[in-house]
């Protein structure tokens, strides 16, 4: 019985010390590390003339150049993989198992890609194809090329349009018979550095208005910039007026035959001569000329007017009088 009792004290004892010792047991470690090396994308200090956003952006017909300044977040100088596609609509879907593959849902989209040292870097994507009907998106994956499958969407993304401007004018004041230059700002929103048909006519009391050069083609006008054309007005007649400014590219093709065609330029578009466009519309108001604009040469050409006025007033009294 003394015997029974000890054996089964130390069984006990052994499995106790036996699941002490299992506690004590480290588990290997793998031998895959899941580990994804962080890329920190921000915008490059614009050039001129580059649109800007996440992705840098400056093109034309013949090129589109794509720029970032993007590196690892721990500073390593490993290679980054970078691939961009112009106007891929839905670049991965994360619900997807194979939603992360870029290139496979944006296949047969227009695209360039880099391989190299982080830092400001670049591609180009030769013979662009815009859609100049629409908004426009450069889309670009960034990734670790050893890791590249855990990289996935969101991707940095800019949208642009290849052309669109705005049209202002400043305020002037419009005396009768004065010529005046009227300051037409021209300001390009768009991607494409474009040449602009500028036409300016008067569409009331069309008559009593006197446009020197109606149509005109206007410099070269790049992305963020303004151009001030300088068009010669003359008002014959006082009262209001209504001058109408219209601008086509030069950059694009697309023909129209009604407004609805040329929505896509927002507010204040058209369809001018089959080619869609911006317009402004402006009220002038013409008054009549006070005696502090004419300057000393008219107050002197007001005098001399007068004097030979009453000159010719007394001849032709005496005159009378000696009949």
């Amino acid at each position: 019985m003394i015997k029974t009792t000890i054996v089964i004290v130390i069984f006990f004892i052994l499995l106790i010390s036996a699941t002490q010792v299992n506690s004590q047991i480290e588990l290997p470690q793998a031998n895959i590390t899941f580990f994804i090396q962080s890329i920190i994308i921000d915008g490059a200090i614009p050039e001129e003339g580059e649109l800007v956003g996440i992705l840098k952006l400056k093109g034309d017909l013949s090129n589109l150049r794509i720029r970032w300044n993007a590196w690892y977040w721990t500073n390593e100088t490993k290679n980054i993989g970078v691939i961009c596609y112009l106007n891929c609509p839905n670049p991965g879907n994360p619900e997807d198992p194979d939603g992360w593959n870029i290139t496979k849902y944006c296949a047969g989209y227009q695209n360039c890609s880099y391989l190299g040292a982080p830092g400001n870097n670049s591609c180009n994507i030769p013979n662009p194809q815009y859609n100049f009907i629409a908004s426009n998106n450069v889309t670009c994956k960034f990734y670790d090329p050893a890791y590249e499958e855990f990289y996935g969407p969101p991707y940095p993304t800019t949208v642009f349009a290849p052309t669109n401007y705005t049209i202002t004018v400043s305020p002037i004041t419009v005396s009768v018979g004065k010529t005046v230059a009227l300051p037409i700002k021209i300001k390009s929103t768009g991607l494409i550095p474009d040449n602009l048909n500028v036409s300016i006519v008067s569409i009331i009391n069309s008559q009593y208005v006197l446009i020197e050069g109606t149509n005109f083609l206007s410099d070269r006008v790049y992305w963020n910039k303004t151009i001030i054309l300088y068009p010669k007005v003359t008002f014959l007649q006082t009262g209001n007026f209504k001058v109408q400014i219209n601008a086509t590219s030069t950059a694009t093709l697309v023909r129209c035959t009604d407004s609805v065609n040329c929505s896509y330029l927002g507010d204040n578009n058209l369809c001018w001569n089959g080619r869609c466009g911006k317009t402004l519309i402006i009220d002038v108001s013409v008054g009549s000329v006070s005696l502090p604009e004419f300057g000393i040469v008219g107050f002197v050409q007001i005098i001399l007017i007068a004097t030979l006025l009453f000159i010719e007033k007394v001849f032709i009294s005496n005159k009378r009088k000696k009949i």
